[in-house]
């Protein structure tokens, strides 16, 4: 019965492991396999009932142990002359499955058990059943000491013994051939598949020491396949970093590399080549600027050589737009604009003489009203043109004068006429009045010529006072034109000297100033303070220091001697500048207290961020660190540090918080602060809250580092 146990275990191992763990029982073929008793058909019983038939040929449908399309025949038959299981004969280098085993379906008559009856099972139910034979068959079928099965004598062709050594070796031939899989799998490094491979051996086989062997080589053999491919990786990329700095690709590499940093941001060598390309991005980026600044210098020097003023002070203007100290770009532009007012002056003089000449022209025509309308033109422009003004007196006069000569011709016409008709009518009468007449006349006559004269002269010396007086304006215009000229000249070399001093005297005080701060920022400390509040109405509120300075990292011991142990103490830090009355608009919190909590929080003047685990309730929380020194007289070490543009803050030496934010516009200002709690959590007056500080440490901002 034993060697039938396991007769039976190792042919269902052997069906286990080719027929998909016995997802259904392999068919019978009833012409081969026909029943001697009234025993039930199953595969493995049959064949335990042909054991017992003396002399028997035994054939057995076994499954085939290696992969087969679902066209091939999966059964083995026993060769009937030796009793040993023969193989059908496959492809060498084809792949083990260990999945369920195709079969030819012409082959089958009987469909498949169910999924539910096990290798196990049927084990139970041939133990089962073979205990029947024993109690029914005669002593000579009973099982022997020895272990054999019973039957006609252990040597009969029907014993058990072959048949054993068949099934072992039909399964130390199926696992041979998967471990050489597996190795060759290896081999190829095709690590993935070898790894499927031998899980799916060891889910059924746990305790195969070489399959276990051979799963770890492919494990570890894949690691490092993966490893050297992610370094190779690596390295690739560094080369194409590489060639994008020596290329001048700088914001290619530093893309390429933060990629690589965000991977690993350890990697020292990617760091340093991220810093490389940022350099010199920073220095390409800083001569191009400095190249297009010369480049627009040169062309606005161009343009103003060529009398293009306006464009030239449209470039310089631009570039004093994005630096207004740019002294060169500030020289030119004033160059060009005095030269463009000088262009326009001209302009507008000869424009002026132009219209000076034309209405001397129509004048010199008796245009008079001509002339008189540009003259006007002139002086609507400028109310003070001493010549426009001479020369529309002139127009206007001469006009007078021809409106005059007009009119006075007009009326001795009219008189001729008259006195004619009255001659014709009293000539008679005037006979005797002649010489009378003639008399008077030509002492009228000689009266009239003689006021002719002197109204003549009267208008010559008119004329002549008129051009001597323009000349005398002109002459004083002249003289008061060199003389602002010599104003100016001698205000400007007063402003530039006054310039020299000025830059002469900032130079200095810069110089003074620079030293005092290295001075300074040779070692910045302070004594202990200990303030304390007693009064009751100090209760609520917390206090803060004098601002100890600007610095870009400081370092303080704190210690609480008495007060509320939640209460809190340490650094306000990153405000924006304070009022004049020292009210605080907004600031950076970061404290303790003696129960070993730490807080860490931004106030923008209406709402609290927490800074440590942020939240939408607007509120900041205490949150417990190991790092804090507990308890009253406890010593701690706090420290706000400057670091890429954003602060870093430590206890004791530990890093809390990395990369906070500047309040927009805030300073580099710090103060020292406690706090106070409610009048129903101290004890005062009785208790007065003391908190004792000192500043162990500290690196003054220097403003000249953010130029």
């Amino acid at each position: 019965m034993k060697n039938l146990l396991k007769s039976l275990i190792l042919g269902g191992f052997v069906v286990a492991l080719l027929g998909g763990i016995f997802s259904s029982c392999e068919t019978v073929d009833p012409a081969t396999m026909k029943p001697v008793s009234t025993m039930d058909y199953s595969p493995i019983r049959l064949i335990d009932a042909n054991k017992g038939a003396p002399g028997q040929t035994v054939v057995i449908d076994v499954p085939n142990n290696n992969v087969v399309n679902k066209n091939q025949k999966g059964d083995i038959p026993v060769d009937d002359e030796n009793n040993n299981l023969n193989q059908n004969p496959t492809d060498e280098n084809q792949d083990v499955d260990t999945g369920t085993m195709g079969t030819d379906d012409t082959d089958q008559t009987e469909s498949t058990e169910t999924d539910s009856q096990t290798g196990e099972g049927q084990i139970s139910d041939v133990d089962s059943k073979t205990g029947d034979d024993k109690t029914s068959g005669a002593d000579s079928n009973t099982e022997s000491d020895d272990g054999n099965l019973g039957g006609p004598s252990k040597n009969t062709v029907g014993g058990g013994t072959d048949k054993d050594s068949a099934i072992e070796k039909a399964t130390e031939s199926a696992r041979d051939k998967l471990l050489s899989q597996a190795r060759d799998y290896i081999d190829n490094e095709k690590y993935t598949q070898a790894i499927t491979l031998l899980n799916g051996w060891l889910k059924t086989n746990p305790d195969d020491e070489d399959a276990k062997a051979l799963l770890e080589e492919a494990q570890n053999k894949k690691a490092e396949a993966e490893a050297a491919a992610a370094e190779k990786a690596r390295q690739d990329k560094l080369k194409q970093a590489r060639d994008y700095i020596d290329n001048g690709k700088y914001s290619n590499a530093i893309t390429l590399l933060n990629g690589l940093l965000k991977t690993d941001p350890n990697d020292e060598e990617a760091k340093k080549l991220l810093e490389e390309a940022q350099t010199k991005k920073a220095q390409a980026d800083a001569e191009a600027a400095a190249k297009a600044r010369q480049d627009k210098l040169d062309q606005a020097r161009s343009l103003i050589d060529s009398g293009k003023y306006a464009n030239a002070i449209s470039i310089l203007n631009g570039l004093l737009k994005t630096n207004p100290n740019d002294a060169e770009a500030k020289k030119l532009l004033e160059e060009a604009q005095n030269k463009k007012a000088e262009a326009d002056a001209n302009a507008a003089e000869k424009a002026r003489q132009d219209k000076l000449a034309q209405a001397k022209s129509n004048i010199d025509s008796g245009k008079y009203a001509q002339a008189i309308s540009i003259l006007n033109g002139l002086l609507k422009t400028n109310p003070n043109d001493a010549e426009a003004k001479k020369l529309l007196e002139e127009a206007q006069k001469k006009q007078a004068e021809e409106n005059k000569a007009k009119q006075e011709a007009a009326e001795k016409a009219a008189a001729e006429k008259k006195a004619a008709a009255e001659a014709a009518a009293a000539k008679k009468a005037a006979d005797e009045k002649a010489k009378k007449e003639a008399a008077e006349k030509a002492a009228a006559e000689k009266k009239a010529k003689e006021e002719a004269e002197a109204k003549a002269a009267a208008e010559k010396k008119a004329k002549e006072e008129a051009e001597a007086k323009a000349a005398a304006e002109k002459k004083a215009k002249e003289e008061a034109e060199a003389k602002a000229k010599e104003e100016a000249a001698a205000k400007k070399a007063a402003e530039e000297l006054a310039k020299k001093e000025a830059a002469e005297k900032k130079a200095a005080e810069e110089k003074a100033r620079q030293e005092a701060l290295a001075e300074l920022q040779k070692k910045f400390t302070t004594d202990w303070e200990s303030p304390q509040l007693s009064d009751i109405e100090d209760c609520g509120y917390f206090y803060t220091s004098p601002e100890f300075g600007q610095f870009d990292m400081i370092e303080g011991e704190f210690s609480k001697k008495s007060g509320y142990v939640k209460s809190a103490y340490g650094f306000v830090f990153g405000y924006t500048k304070p009022s004049s009355t020292g009210k605080l608009y907004n600031y950076i919190r970061f404290e303790i207290n003696t129960d070993g909590e730490y807080a860490l929080y931004k106030w923008d003047g209406k709402n609290y961020t927490d800074l440590v685990e942020p939240n939408d309730e607007g509120t900041a929380y205490f949150y417990p660190s190991t790092a804090i020194n507990k308890g009253y007289n406890a010593i701690n070490k706090l420290k706000v540090q400057v670091n890429d543009g954003k602060y870093d803050v430590y206890i004791n030496g530990r890093l809390i918080k990395k990369g906070i934010e500047f309040i927009p516009r805030g300073t580099y200002g710090v103060m020292g602060f406690f706090s106070v709690g409610q009048a129903t959590q101290e004890d005062m007056p009785n208790t007065p809250v003391v908190v004792s500080y000192r500043i162990t440490d500290a690196i003054i901002h220097n403003p000249n580092a953010d130029k």
